[in-house]
């Protein structure tokens, strides 16, 4: 009896450990692939060389006014910098622009753009 007990609990903590691994695994990240949302991304979502910059250099909380592009002049709220589940490096952002505030995640692509995602609960 005890020795059918015994197989059981190795079998299943073999399963959650298999399991456990493969969610862990290179290909399950890869799927999250930071040149997955360059090529997905709206172009609009896509902030500007000199705005990724900052980011990538100034890890803690700030703001900043984005100088080109769509969002031009719009003002980007940032929080400090985080490794995100999916392997990238991402911050907590809001764009406000005097008439409403939008939440967003930035996250840093291998090319080192920052792109902004529309943050949903």
């Amino acid at each position: 009896m005890k020795s059918k007990f015994s197989r059981l609990v190795n079998t299943a903590c073999v399963c959650f450990l298999v399991t456990s691994l493969a969610a862990c695994s290179p290909q399950s990240i890869k799927m999250f692939s930071d040149e997955a949302p360059l090529l997905n991304a709206d172009a609009d979502n896509i902030l500007p060389i000199d705005v990724s910059e900052i980011l990538t250099t100034t890890s803690q909380d700030m703001s900043i006014v984005i100088s080109s592009g769509s969002m031009e002049g719009q003002t980007l709220i940032v929080g400090p910098t985080y490794f995100a589940a999916s392997g990238r490096f991402c911050r907590k952002a809001d764009i406000d622009d005097n008439l409403q505030g939008e939440r967003y995640v930035a996250c840093r692509s291998e090319s080192g753009h920052w792109v902004l995602t529309r943050a949903t609960i």
